[in-house]
């Protein structure tokens, strides 16, 4: 599974039934397994943003202001 799959899932399973979430409450889901699963790479709260922006060009998230998302 692609890095950019597991943030999706994970998304889906925490953030589904919200609004619109932080980068920080991402962080606060996401770091510990991506970490876990990726440990050689020691940038992961970068790759979360760029994963974050990826999924934004994919159509799937919508950036409403610095650090806030929500779905599309």
């Amino acid at each position: 599974m692609t890095q950019k799959k597991m943030l999706h899932k994970i998304l889906n399973l925490v953030f589904s039934n919200v609004d619109q979430f932080t980068v920080k409450e991402v962080y606060k889901v996401a770091e510990p397994l991506l970490s876990f699963t990726y440990p050689k790479n020691n940038h992961i709260k970068d790759k979360i943003r760029q994963l974050l922006q990826d999924l934004q060009v994919d159509g799937i998230l919508v950036n409403n202001t610095r650090g806030v998302w929500s779905w599309r």
